[in-house]
């Protein structure tokens, strides 16, 4: 599937708002693995600039949303927020020393927040550093307040699932889906690994149940080509392949579709 990285990035960019990660005066913290989390922090100089950033981030305006998360680190260069944000847009730019310079003080700073240990991996999975990102997810996982612990869950199955390690990523996801029933990210990838482990019938209900909840992407209805041609369905293979063909004429997943026709 496409990196889900990239697909989250303005998410995971609005949970690191919401993660209400301050200032903090040490990087040492104590037993507490909630950390910051939960707990109301005096607010920083930086924080405005944060907001600033994010809001002109989701608007596509990734220039300016650099320049007002400089403006905040030059206010507060311990704010743990500006150096998730700012790592965010330096992976989005292409410059991965830098991103990975600041996700490391932002994770120091603020070494128990979810948020930002996902921001984190998701990056390292991007580099290819599976192991690594992996670890990163579940240090977000260790928190007891993070409130979607199905991101990371799903986030390191994709990684196993990179691996090689199907079990691990079925477990991972089962997991993800425990928690959120519904989460379009671990039914999509539950029908890729059940398709991938020759579970055929599971990958068409996995797929049929993230069809339900969320609009269809071309990798997804390319994998119901896939399911139905591998069952011997040609009614539905078809139906998945004109949807394809119709909602995403110019995809990379209609070229394999031609070419798997040929």
């Amino acid at each position: 599937m496409r990196r889900w990285g990239l697909i989250l990035v303005l998410l995971v960019a609005a949970s690191l708002l919401l993660s209400g990660c301050q200032t903090t005066t040490s990087s040492t913290r104590s037993d507490d693995e909630a950390g910051s989390l939960g707990v109301r922090a005096d607010a920083s100089p930086a924080d405005l600039y944060v907001e600033l950033s994010l809001a002109y981030l989701q608007e596509g305006d990734v220039a300016t949303a650099l320049q007002k998360v400089k403006y905040g680190l030059d206010k507060d260069e311990r704010n743990a927020r500006a150096h998730g944000v700012i790592a965010i847009i330096y992976e989005r730019l292409g410059e991965s020393q830098l991103a990975n310079r600041h996700f490391v003080d932002a994770t120091t700073l603020d070494p128990q927040d979810p948020y930002i240990r996902n921001a984190y991996g998701n990056f390292l999975y991007g580099q290819g550093a599976y192991p690594a990102a992996v670890e990163q997810f579940e240090l977000a996982l260790r928190n007891p307040l993070y409130s979607t612990p199905e991101v990371a869950l799903t986030n390191a199955a994709v990684c196993f699932r990179l691996q090689g390690d199907m079990s691990q990523a079925e477990t991972y996801l089962r997991r993800a889906l425990d928690r959120n029933r519904k989460y379009p990210m671990a039914l999509g990838q539950m029908a890729l690994v059940s398709y991938e482990r020759g579970n055929q019938l599971s990958a068409r209900a996995y797929l049929q149940r993230y069809l339900a909840v969320v609009d269809p992407s071309p990798d997804m209805l390319w994998l119901g080509v896939r399911i139905e041609r591998a069952l011997g369905d040609g009614q539905a293979e078809r139906e998945y392949a004109q949807l394809l063909r119709r909602k995403f004429p110019d995809s990379l997943e209609v070229q394999k579709l031609q070419e798997s026709m040929n």
